[in-house]
């Protein structure tokens, strides 16, 4: 059948369409702005180890993408055909299964950046210069990265206003803090300013999100969707951490090491979280399954 221009259909999704282009113009510039600001403000050195700090921070996005993709269609599916309870449990265990995944990669990061700088930079002064941002814009990117799955809810029900407001106050409280704490503190202040913008998301953001969507819903995600994922990770990060430093206190870690402290930090984050082990095993099933009849 030959494709034939609709204006019917034009007329049904034009603003859902505008709105998700509003989201990604302003996505894009909350992005970019702080690497625009910080380029006339800070010398070059302090920008170079500014802009290497954030693009290891936002590296983790490189996970966060995959498993989005995955849940996206599933939560406009059960929206579409109306199944609330449904999409409160998968909602809940998306939100799970993108903590069991990113804390324990942000932890090893978070404590262990000045190694892993150390051994790829092999420089001692721009690791000592980047260590500290890079910390601290891994821990917002750590918070941006849990509001990726209340996101695809709000997308998946056609709010796109809500992001667009929210992103909005956040350039129109960034632009500014910006400027004055880069302007006190030099890079290290533009560095906090991504981790508050990011930590209001999560305190603020949150709140309004499930009163719209899903009431009755945030002090689970909160606790069993956030903060218990997060326990089992970060005890085993700082045994390994405090370990390594009382028994063998002149070692410095290589990449095969923090692979293993990794490894070993995901194995935990996994098997605390009971109902993630059975979502993950149904979901290997399925897709072997899947691959058979195929």
């Amino acid at each position: 059948m030959r494709p034939v221009f609709s204006k019917e259909q034009l007329k049904t999704i034009w603003k859902f369409a505008a709105g998700m282009t509003g989201i990604s113009l302003a996505t894009f510039f909350l992005m970019q702005i702080d690497k625009i600001v910080l380029s006339k403000i800070l010398p070059l050195s302090q920008f170079g180890y500014y802009t290497l700090a954030f693009t290891i921070a936002t590296s983790i996005g490189m996970i966060v993408g995959p498993i989005s993709i995955t849940f996206f269609p599933r939560f406009s599916g059960l929206v579409a055909a109306g199944k609330n309870e449904e999409l409160k449990t998968l909602y809940h265990q998306a939100c799970k299964l993108m903590a069991t995944f990113i804390f324990p990669i942000c932890l090893v990061l978070l404590f262990f950046i000045e190694d892993i700088l150390r051994i790829w930079t092999k420089n001692t002064v721009t690791t000592g210069n980047t260590y500290l941002m890079a910390q601290i814009l891994i821990i917002g990117s750590m918070f941006n990265a849990l509001m990726v799955m209340p996101y695809n809810l709000l997308i998946a029900n056609g709010c796109t206003k809500f992001t667009i407001y929210q992103n909005s106050i956040a350039a129109f409280i960034l632009i500014p803090l910006l400027f004055w704490w880069t302007g006190l503190y030099g890079a290290i202040g533009a560095t906090y300013v991504w981790l508050i913008v990011n930590a209001g998301y999560v305190i603020i953001s949150q709140p309004l999100m499930h009163r719209k969507l899903l009431k009755n819903e945030l002090a689970k995600w909160y606790w069993n969707d956030t903060l218990e994922p997060m326990i089992a990770p970060l005890v085993m990060v700082l045994l390994l951490k405090s370990g390594l430093r009382y028994f063998l206190p002149g070692l410095q870690p290589n990449l095969i090491l923090i692979g293993c402290i990794f490894a070993v930090t995901f194995g935990a984050s996994v098997l605390s979280m009971s109902d993630t082990r059975v979502f993950i095993k149904k979901t290997i099933q399925n897709l072997l399954v899947n691959g058979r009849e195929r």
